[in-house]
């Protein structure tokens, strides 16, 4: 028993170095083999396991950098990750614009008259209530502008800890057009009077 934890403990403590090494973000994702043939088998499995999964990664935050929709990832109300379609919505146009948002308060993407109800979804959510998945805020721009936006939000887990993935979309446009809609039914286009369709739901 003595000869043989002599001989699987470094093999065994090699493979759990590697593997931290890994989780740790190093650039160098080689095994190097040790003496004890069948660790060394294991080890070359983890390091095209990893390999596979460094791959398919890269090649998920690919399809979210290219992704026409904003995105942002947080985790303890802090920002983890946002695309490029984000900074666009937003007005963000400088180089720094990403290291700019990134660790700072996921709060910060909206309108200061949004935040009570954002937290108070955050907290329900955290507590297992029911809330929607699928809402509209308005989000601050870098300038201080508003813009309507839709929020699609799922939780996930993102470098190993729970987080929550929101696509953001800009729907501005979309609620112009209804605020013009609303105004032609209820107005004169001439005069810009209240006309009888407002008249009457007033007086109901």
């Amino acid at each position: 028993a003595y000869a043989l934890h002599r001989v699987t403990s470094p093999a065994l403590h090699r493979l759990v170095s590697y593997a931290n090494q890994v989780r740790h973000g190093t650039s160098d994702m080689t095994y190097h083999p040790g003496k004890v043939k069948e660790f060394n088998k294991l080890g070359v499995a983890l390091q095209e396991a990893f390999h596979e999964l460094k791959e398919t990664d890269a090649q998920f935050r690919g399809l979210i950098d290219g992704s026409l929709h904003g995105v942002s990832i947080h985790a303890n109300r802090k920002i983890l990750y946002v695309n490029d379609a984000l900074l666009d919505i937003l007005g963000y146009d400088s180089a720094d614009a990403r290291r700019e948002l990134i660790g700072g308060p996921a709060i910060n993407l909206f309108a200061p008259e949004e935040h009570e109800r954002l937290l108070a979804y955050y907290k329900a959510r955290l507590s297992g209530v029911s809330v929607p998945s699928v809402y509209e805020a308005r989000g601050l721009c870098k300038n201080g502008d508003r813009l309507w936006v839709e929020l699609h939000v799922r939780p996930i887990r993102w470098n190993g800890e729970a987080a929550f993935y929101v696509t953001i979309a800009d729907i501005s446009e979309r609620k112009r057009q209804e605020e013009l809609i609303i105004r032609q039914a209820n107005f004169d286009s001439l005069t810009g009077l209240a006309n009888r369709n407002l008249f009457r739901d007033r007086l109901v």
